[in-house]
């Protein structure tokens, strides 16, 4: 379409073509878990011999000591950016690690979730490997060992060596396809102690912008009430991601880590919606005169 640009005094400028760039490859999409069995949600890859749609039509991914993962298979443009809605909720009758969400490089092939214990399905364990390319990784820190430096039992970097039960943490991008603990990825970016306590439904609002930065909003799944847990937090521009810029496109997935075999343990997931950032980019074919 064209712009036409007049003033108070009658002086008219010429038509200018404008062009609205809206790269949304593999966006929107939504997923509700209505399926009746797992096998249904062809457009996941799904881990986890514990893994279940439950009555409520949730996804319960992990059960009775294990990592459980849902990947979303179609990649996605990352020059946009994305807004992603989700609803999760846990139980615990023994040790649940957390919930992650992670970006992994949208040219891996085989995707899958990192390994259990504090690197909540995103990032290595001390002898496991993390999940391939990440990009990035939000930690729902209920056992609170996502943010901890402890080269013996969790990570190389982070807040400190104390566990921060219950709270949100980011950890950076690994470069390699398998990443395990020498190569010392995923490198801590920041925390917030928001309280995740007690245990029951939340919801996250969370926006990713082209520019690297990071909003996200928590809130009980009824939505009445959000808090904010970041606003514009300048994460790619942390050292983490010096000299590792966004991939070209984006997987993304959700993770749990159970560590305690009881059946009873589970971490669910409902309502998931991503789109593209509502502030369009303005592109002019020619200079306004």
């Amino acid at each position: 379409f064209t712009v036409k640009a007049t003033d108070g005094t009658g002086f008219s400028g010429s038509a200018v073509p404008v062009s609205i760039v809206v790269a949304s490859t593999g966006l929107p999409f939504a997923e509700d878990f209505s399926d009746t069995t797992v096998a249904g949600l062809t457009d996941w890859a799904i881990s986890s011999t514990g893994s279940s749609v439950d009555t409520g039509s949730r996804l319960r991914i992990g059960a009775s000591s294990t990592i459980g993962s849902a990947i979303y298979k179609t990649p996605f443009n990352s020059s946009r950016g994305l807004a992603l809605q989700f609803d999760f909720d846990y139980v615990i009758s023994g040790t649940v690690q957390g919930l992650s969400f992670f970006l992994l490089d949208g040219s891996v092939t085989s995707p899958v979730a990192g390994s259990t214990g504090p690197g909540l399905g995103y990032a290595y364990s001390q002898t496991g490997a993390g999940a391939p390319r990440g990009y990035l990784g939000v930690g729902f820190d209920i056992g609170g060992n996502f943010a901890t430096k402890n080269t013996t039992s969790s990570f190389h970097d982070g807040v400190d060596a104390s566990a921060h039960a219950n709270s949100i943490a980011l950890r950076g991008p690994s470069t390699n396809a398998s990443s395990l603990k020498a190569a010392a990825e995923y490198d801590y970016v920041t925390g917030s102690w928001t309280n995740l306590s007690p245990a029951g439904s939340k919801a996250v609002r969370l926006t990713l912008k082209p520019d690297g930065t990071l909003t996200m909003l928590l809130a009980a799944t009824n939505r009445v009430t959000w808090q904010t847990v970041y606003q514009n937090l300048g994460y790619a521009g942390t050292a983490a991601y010096t000299g590792i810029p966004a991939p070209n496109s984006l997987l993304l997935g959700f993770a749990t880590a159970i560590t305690t075999t009881n059946a009873n343990n589970f971490v669910s997931l409902d309502n998931v919606s991503v789109t593209v950032p509502t502030d369009l980019g303005v592109a002019f074919a020619s200079a306004p005169s």
